[in-house]
C-alpha cells in the first residue's frame, strides 16, 4: 500500500506542469471534422452580424496570406468567421492544429472531411471550380461568393460592411 501511495504521488508530481507554484493546463486547440451535411447549417447568417466562411488550407500560400484579414475582421466584431480547412484529414494533428496554435487563431476552425466535392462545391456556389482560397459572405438574405484572395483587409471589410 505504501508503494502504491508513493508511486501515485511521484506520478502526480511529474504529470502537472508548474509555473510559480500554480498548475498550468495546456490549452488544446479544438478542430472538428465535419462532413458537408454537418457544415451546411453553419452556412447561414447570424442574427446580429454577417458571417464569413473561408475555405482554405495550410499548404495554400494565398490562403495563409489572407488569413490575418479574416482574424482582424472577427476581432473588430464586424463578422463571425468560420475557417473551413480543406487539408487532407490525416493532416489534422500534424499540420492543421500546429498551424492554428502557431498563428494563435481564435476563430472557429473546421476540417471538411467530405470526399464528395463534386456534390458539395456547387451547393456553396454553382460557379465555383473548387479552387481556394474562396469565401462566402452571408448577411440576412444576401450572400456574396468570392473565389480569389483578398488584396488586403480593407477590401474584405468594405465588402462585409456593404452587405
Amino acid at each position: 500500500m505504501k508503494f502504491l501511495l508513493t508511486f501515485f504521488g511521484v506520478l502526480l508530481c511529474f504529470s502537472c506542469k508548474q509555473e510559480g507554484g500554480n498548475e498550468v493546463k495546456e490549452k488544446q486547440v479544438l478542430v472538428e471534422k465535419y462532413s458537408f451535411s454537418e457544415l451546411e447549417p453553419l452556412l447561414v447568417a447570424t442574427k446580429h452580424k454577417p458571417k464569413v466562411v473561408n475555405f482554405w488550407a495550410t499548404w495554400c500560400a494565398p490562403c495563409v496570406e489572407e488569413l490575418p484579414y479574416f482574424l482582424k475582421l472577427e476581432e473588430k466584431g464586424l463578422a463571425d468567421v468560420v475557417l473551413v480547412s480543406l487539408d487532407i484529414p490525416s493532416m489534422l494533428t500534424s499540420h492543421v492544429v500546429p498551424f492554428i496554435e502557431k498563428n494563435k487563431i481564435k476563430s472557429q476552425v473546421i476540417l471538411l472531411d467530405d470526399p464528395y466535392s463534386n456534390l458539395w462545391i456547387p451547393k456553396i456556389n454553382k460557379n465555383w471550380s473548387g479552387a481556394i482560397p474562396a469565401s462566402l459572405i452571408i448577411a440576412k438574405d444576401t450572400s456574396v461568393f468570392v473565389s480569389k484572395p483578398f488584396a488586403g483587409y480593407k477590401p474584405l471589410a468594405e465588402l462585409v460592411k456593404k452587405i
